[in-house]
């Protein structure tokens, strides 16, 4: 054990406000940091799923409902080359607006689909990352506010935090340790 988590044993459940007296003693059960977490996600979920559908198109998603409609793959291709995000969301936007159609919730569905995923990510084991920390990152996230305002936007700032998110993941190995196959996974 180290210093702190010692430090901590000798304080007592006194020092663990969001433990009751089983669960910090190393019991089952009275850990109520997961239903914190929960609720959290289902209270940003829902801001996120009924928050800004019935904003119309500002300018910049207008370009994505243009990327994203019925064009050819080269005028496509030409399109995302004028447009200074990258165009993987484009991808996603076209492959989506094929299926659900162009219409604003249609547009701005990838986004909230990858910031709902965005939080969610934090919860995947890491070797190296304690349950705590991958908990308290997880809370952080969902409840981060420019997080909450770019969800509904019909552009790829949802992706880019998504893809963040699995970035981070992929490079907590590799600060432990310096190991050739924690790097290919992080690239």
């Amino acid at each position: 054990m180290s210093e702190v988590e010692n430090a901590a044993d000798r304080a007592g459940p006194a020092r663990r406000p969001f433990q009751g007296a089983s669960a910090a003693t190393g019991g089952v059960g009275n850990d109520i940091r997961p239903l914190i977490l929960t609720a959290l996600l289902a209270l940003t979920a829902t801001v996120r799923i009924g928050l800004g559908y019935d904003r119309p198109l500002w300018f910049d998603e207008v370009w994505t409902g243009v990327l994203a409609g019925p064009t050819s793959w080269r005028t496509f291709l030409h399109d995302c080359y004028l447009e200074a995000s990258p165009p993987l969301y484009y991808l996603v936007a076209r492959a989506n607006a094929a299926i659900a159609g162009d219409s604003t919730a249609a547009l701005r569905f990838p986004s909230v689909v990858f910031a709902l995923a965005a939080p969610l990510v934090a919860l995947l084991p890491v070797r190296f990352m304690e349950r705590d920390a991958r908990l308290l990152w997880c809370g952080l996230v969902a409840a981060w506010t420019p997080g909450l305002w770019f969800t509904h936007d019909a552009r790829p700032d949802a992706m880019l935090l998504f893809l963040a998110m699995l970035n981070k993941r992929a490079f907590a190995p590799l600060l432990r340790e310096n190991r050739t196959s924690n790097a290919l996974v992080w690239l």
